[in-house]
């Protein structure tokens, strides 16, 4: 593990820079995609792990690591107030500050506000059906083939389900209900075009009275003679029970 480390050691000021250029947090997954990173990463030896745990453990005076969200924080992260006194992290805190930092770039670009809310917007609505969809192509993928990289991809998207806004999640929830039905309707339209128009089945109701009693009124089961008062049929129609 010693080893490990010294070789690690090198990362610390591109990850520190990174991280800071964030405001202080950032995904894992984001952060090991950074181009700064990625190029430093490929000066290690090939069998030492680029697993964001075991790297940024090496660092455990200048970095935390937030299983959970799979999140990396930095003393800027504590000084933004993005983790609480009880340790937690603030994710609505964390997306306000982006949205922040973001509006600040447009404003210096010249973009208008109103047009800025109109793309987070949609970017969004895009975020959530790319989640959605990958969500659902990963449920079908594991149902049809059992592998051992399985239960990875959904903890994958378990994070990224946990990562989302209460709004994000609304969205993301009524977006895959909504899918999950017209996917159903498809089905059911499949499976019923060609057999022409339906035809309602009625069940008989199996004669239930004793033999020598004659049936009262019209046909009641199948095969009832109408011996009674009524004007019996030789047939019973439909499902009415027989009177007694």
């Amino acid at each position: 593990m010693a080893d490990y480390e010294a070789i690690i050691q090198p990362l610390l000021p591109t990850l520190s820079k990174v991280i800071d250029d964030a405001g202080g947090v950032q995904w894992g997954s984001t952060l090991f995609a950074d181009q700064r990173v990625k190029d430093e990463l490929a000066k290690l030896p090939e069998d030492a792990s680029r697993k964001v745990k075991d790297v940024i453990a090496c660092f455990p005076n200048f970095f935390t690591y937030f299983d959970k969200q799979n999140i990396v924080a930095n003393a800027k992260g504590y000084e933004h107030g993005f983790i609480g006194d009880d340790g937690e992290l603030d994710l609505e805190k964390i997306k306000d500050y982006r949205l922040e930092m973001k509006k600040n770039k447009l404003k210096a670009k010249g973009v208008p506000v109103d047009t800025f809310k109109v793309e987070v917007q949609e970017k969004k609505k895009k975020k959530i059906n790319v989640l959605s969809q990958d969500f659902e192509n990963k449920i079908e993928k594991e149902a049809k083939v059992s592998t051992s990289g399985g239960f990875d991809s959904i903890k994958e998207i378990r994070q990224k389900c946990l990562a989302l806004s209460d709004d994000e999640w609304a969205l993301l929830v009524s977006t895959v209900t909504t899918t999950r039905l017209n996917r159903k309707k498809q089905r059911a339209l499949a499976s019923n075009k060609g057999t022409g128009k339906g035809v309602t089945k009625f069940t008989t109701i199996p004669n239930t009275r004793p033999s020598g009693i004659p049936s009262k009124g019209k046909g009641t089961d199948t095969q009832a003679k109408g011996k009674g008062k009524g004007k019996g049929k030789e047939k019973g129609s439909k499902q009415r029970a027989a009177p007694f």
